[in-house]
C-alpha cells in the first residue's frame, strides 16, 4: 500500500465515521472577561499534535506556544490510545508500510522520551493488529489496551483486551473479546471500561455505548437519554468517577455538532452543560482532559464564530470558554495530554 495513502487511510477510517452527584450540580454557564494585558494564566495545558509537536495553551489567555517535539512520532498517532501514569505519557503510533507498532514513552518531568516497538502475538491478536485504546490502571500500575485484529480494515469487528507492562511492553491477554466495530472512545473507571462505537456512512459498525467488566469479561449495553450516537471525548472526574464527554448532535447545520454532558455511570443520567450554544469537537477521535488540581474538564471546541478551550469546573459547577488565538498551528489532529501549573 502506498505510504501516504496508508497514512490518510487511517485518518479517513476514523473521520468517516445524568443526574448529577452532590458535588456536580447543574452548570452555570458564564462568559470569561476579555483578555487584557493583566490577564495571567494559572495553568498551561499541554497539547499533542499527531506529528509529535507539543504546544502549551494558556487556560485564561488562550495563548498558544510551541514547546518541544517528541522525536520519532511521524504521523499516525492514535488519539484514543494516549494515556498517562503519574510519571509518564504513553502514546501509541501505528506505522505502515512496513507495519510497525510503537509506544512512545514521554517522561513528564525530564521532558525526554523513548520509542519502543510493541509486538502483539499473532496467535492471540491476529495477523495485523493495532491498538485502538490505551488506559492507565492505577490499581495494578500497568496499561490496558484494546487491540483490534486487522487494524487497517475498517469493517473488521474483533478486538481483544490485554494488560501491557509499562516498562517492558510485554503483553498479557485478558481473554476478553469485543465483537463490535469502530471503537472510538473509551474510559476506564475502576473495573469497567466505558466504550463507544460508531456506524460509518456505509452502514458498517454499530452506534453503541457499553461497558466492559474487566473481572467477568461481560459487555453491558448502556442507554442514555436523547442519545442519537454514543458519547465521544470521554474523561472522568478522578474525585467521584463522574464521566464527562460530548454527545454528537444530528440534524445540525454545523459540522461535528456535539453537546458537552456529564454522565453518572451509576444510573446513566445525563446533565447538559452548554445547552444554548451550538459547538463541536475539533477532533472526532481522542479524549477530553481532567485537571485534578483545578477539578476541571477541558477540551478543544469549535463554533460558528470561534475556536476555544472549553472548561467545566466540578467545584463551582460553572462552564466557561477561553477563545484561542492563532489556532492554525494546532491543526484538527490534536489533543490535550497534560497540564502544567503556572508559577506565581
Amino acid at each position: 500500500m502506498n505510504k501516504y495513502f496508508s497514512r490518510w487511510f487511517v485518518i479517513f477510517m476514523f473521520l468517516g465515521l445524568i443526574s448529577c452527584s452532590e458535588d456536580e450540580a447543574l452548570p452555570k454557564p458564564e462568559v470569561l472577561p476579555e483578555v487584557n494585558l493583566e490577564t495571567k494564566d494559572t495553568y498551561k495545558y499541554i497539547a499533542l499534535r499527531n506529528d509529535g509537536q507539543l504546544f502549551e495553551v494558556g487556560n485564561l489567555t488562550g495563548k498558544i506556544d510551541l514547546i518541544n517535539k517528541i522525536p520519532g512520532i511521524d504521523f499516525n498517532t492514535t488519539f484514543n490510545a494516549i494515556t498517562s501514569s503519574p510519571t509518564h505519557l504513553y502514546i501509541y503510533e501505528h506505522k505502515f508500510p512496513p507495519l510497525q507498532s510503537l509506544i512512545h514513552i514521554y517522561n513528564r518531568t525530564t521532558k525526554t522520551s523513548q520509542s519502543k516497538i510493541i509486538s502483539f502475538p499473532q496467535d492471540v491478536f491476529g495477523e495485523f493488529p493495532g491498538l485502538l485504546s490505551l488506559e492507565w490502571d492505577k490499581r495494578s500500575e500497568n496499561l490496558i489496551g484494546l487491540i483490534k485484529e486487522h487494524y487497517e480494515q475498517g469493517p473488521h469487528d474483533i478486538s481483544r483486551l490485554a494488560r501491557i507492562d509499562p516498562v517492558t511492553l510485554e503483553i498479557t491477554s485478558m481473554n476478553i473479546e469485543v465483537d463490535l466495530a469502530h471503537i472510538i472512545s473509551t474510559q476506564l473507571i475502576e473495573n469497567n471500561i466505558y466504550t463507544s462505537t460508531y456506524r460509518t456512512s456505509t452502514g458498517s459498525g454499530n452506534n453503541d455505548f457499553f461497558k466492559i467488566d474487566l473481572r467477568s469479561g461481560a459487555l453491558t449495553s448502556l442507554e442514555l437519554e436523547n442519545m442519537v450516537r454514543p458519547p465521544i471525548h470521554l474523561s472522568k472526574n478522578t474525585r467521584n468517577n463522574i464521566l464527562f464527554g460530548f454527545l454528537p448532535v444530528e440534524g445540525s447545520n454545523f459540522m461535528g455538532a456535539a453537546r458537552p454532558v456529564l454522565i453518572n455511570p451509576d444510573n446513566m443520567q445525563v446533565t447538559d452543560l452548554f445547552p444554548n450554544e451550538v459547538i463541536g469537537n475539533l477532533n472526532f477521535m481522542g479524549r477530553s482532559f481532567f485537571n485534578p488540581d483545578s477539578g476541571e474538564h477541558v477540551d478543544f471546541i469549535t463554533s460558528t464564530t470561534y475556536f476555544g478551550l472549553f472548561h467545566y469546573n466540578t467545584s463551582s459547577q460553572k462552564v466557561s470558554v477561553t477563545h484561542l488565538e492563532s489556532p492554525n498551528n494546532l491543526s484538527s489532529l490534536v489533543g490535550i495530554v497534560d497540564v502544567r501549573k503556572v508559577d506565581k
